[in-house]
């Protein structure tokens, strides 16, 4: 009877000492980052606290101080992470991530979901959201379409919704699928945006994965022309990086609108529509897509 009471208060010191450590850890935590909060020049597109990561698009690694927080008073403070480029190329694939000391409380998102959604049906509503860029740019969001998947670039059909910009976030009820990057036209067929996910690979709109794309747009818009079996080069957006002042700057790099690659066949100039930048939270495919237009998108 002794030993078991002397072992039983072995096991209420070890339980006690442990939430001491727990408290101490959760004290530890000297500043905190938030979906939406600025970051360096961009906005964090969504975070996941399970990994003390934050995630943005890769042209934010290029503006200055990528990794730099807002304290109190808007008080710089650097140092506090490493910022992870995707090392993809391809349109769909461009989704970094900080990595953030343990000091620092990465918050669930209170925009989006939480955790993420590798494999919706097809058919699955989508939803988006993105920040005001100044006046002229007021913040929207709206719904969409789950198209289809490959090699874990996401596509996307959101109608006639227009003003999508780079890093702004999707999700399903279940979870995150990840951030616009690009848009892609076959044929005839309506534009569909691309997402790029935690999951991407070697991307979805080079010459290996043509067949797949011509499935996926047909078998999504059944009913329509087929798809060409030429295609345009993919345009690649701007990765300029912004211009800083002496004073920690609190305004986010200004949104572009994403390239559209195509594989429809490849006029003798090709044509650009005017983009439509008024709104930046309702975003479109048919904004993202653009032919030649390289701009630079903070989110």
């Amino acid at each position: 009877m002794a030993l078991k009471k002397a072992l039983a208060a072995v096991a209420v010191s070890a339980t006690a000492a442990a939430v001491l450590v727990n408290t101490a850890v959760a004290q530890e935590k000297t500043i905190s980052v938030a979906q939406g909060d600025l970051v360096g020049n961009c906005y964090v597109s969504f975070n996941d606290p399970s990994t003390n990561r934050s995630y943005f698009p890769d042209h934010c690694a290029d503006l200055n101080n990528p990794t730099r927080l807002y304290g109190k008073d808007n008080a710089p403070v650097d140092g506090k992470g490493q910022f992870i480029v995707s090392g993809q190329s391809d349109l769909g694939t461009k989704l970094s991530y900080i990595q953030w000391n343990d000091d620092v409380e990465v918050k669930a998102n209170t925009i989006s979901a939480t955790g993420f959604d590798a494999a919706p049906a097809v058919g699955t509503t989508v939803y988006f959201n993105q920040p005001a860029y100044g006046n002229d740019r007021p913040a929207q969001s709206g719904q969409g379409t789950y198209a289809g998947e490959i090699n874990g670039t996401h596509f996307i059909d959101f109608g006639d919704t227009t003003g999508f910009v780079n890093g702004t976030p999707v999700w399903t009820d279940n979870g995150i699928l990840g951030i616009i990057d690009g848009a892609y036209q076959s044929g005839s067929h309506p534009t569909l945006s691309l997402v790029a996910s935690t999951e991407a690979t070697g991307g979805a709109t080079g010459e290996a994965t043509k067949k797949q794309r011509t499935e996926l747009f047909d078998s999504y818009f059944s009913g329509e022309t087929t798809p060409s079996t030429s295609e345009e080069p993919t345009t690649e957006p701007s990765t300029e990086p912004s211009t800083e002042s002496s004073a920690p700057s609190t305004t986010p790099e200004e949104p572009s609108e994403e390239p559209k690659p195509s594989e429809a066949p490849k006029p003798s100039t090709p044509s650009e529509p005017s983009p439509d930048l008024s709104s930046l939270s309702n975003f479109s495919s048919s904004d993202l897509n653009i032919p030649g237009l390289d701009l630079k998108l903070p989110f």
